[in-house]
């Protein structure tokens, strides 16, 4: 069996919108492999700061469909501290 393929939030966006055929075949290799798909919450945060408001019902169904794979909360906090100059997401 495949280690997990931890996917990160531009690579879950672009999947949703189905913009990118080469992103979208390397998708389907993926979630055909034996491998298990799992996201981070921060991927997810991230994930619905991008999100339209037209896309919720989609992005709900299609979280359901992988695995979150869980953070210690020492790392939330240190993303946090980080990037908290960058971007003005979650406000």
């Amino acid at each position: 069996m495949t280690g997990p393929i931890l996917i990160d939030s531009d690579v879950l966006i672009e999947v949703l919108r189905g913009r990118n055929p080469e992103i979208l075949k390397r998708w389907a290799e993926a979630v055909e492999s034996d491998a298990l798909v799992v996201y981070s919450p921060v991927s997810s945060a991230e994930f619905w700061h991008a999100a339209r408001a037209s896309e919720a019902a989609a992005i709900e169904k299609f979280f359901t469909a992988l695995t979150c794979i869980p953070i210690a909360l020492s790392s939330a906090s240190e993303l946090a501290n980080t990037s908290r100059g960058f971007t003005p997401a979650m406000r």
